[in-house]
């Protein structure tokens, strides 16, 4: 990456060891000693800041899985609550009457088998 007028220079004191790892990472990312440590910088700068928290894989697939599974019950209570609501409107319209049913029917008391009339 090209020097802008707005960078600023620093002198940081890093140890053989952590200097070593510097550049092999900068090597093995191909980029410059200055990119590698701008991003770890700015990398420690987020998570200080709590804007960055780093998830091993299995956490993440974890977070992922439980998401999906509470995207799934979800639909599965909407679901019930659907039913649980439709199953309770036919109980009162029965038992209110609204719905057809042939205990409204009033029988001829002569012959049983003649309907005299449906409210």
């Amino acid at each position: 990456m090209a020097r802008k007028e707005s960078d600023k220079r620093i002198t940081a004191t890093l140890d053989a060891d952590m200097y070593r790892k510097l550049c092999n990472l900068a090597e093995r990312k191909d980029e410059s000693l200055s990119d590698v440590l701008r991003e770890a910088v700015d990398l420690l700068i987020r998570y200080d800041n709590e804007d960055y928290y780093p998830l091993a894989r299995i956490e993440a697939a974890r977070v992922n899985q439980m998401v999906d599974l509470m995207a799934s019950m979800s639909s599965k209570l909407d679901n019930v609550s659907k039913y649980m609501v439709e199953g309770f409107t036919s109980i009162l319209n029965v038992t209110n009457g609204d719905a057809p049913n042939y205990l409204q029917r009033v029988m001829d008391e002569d012959d049983p088998d003649r309907i005299v009339r449906d409210e």
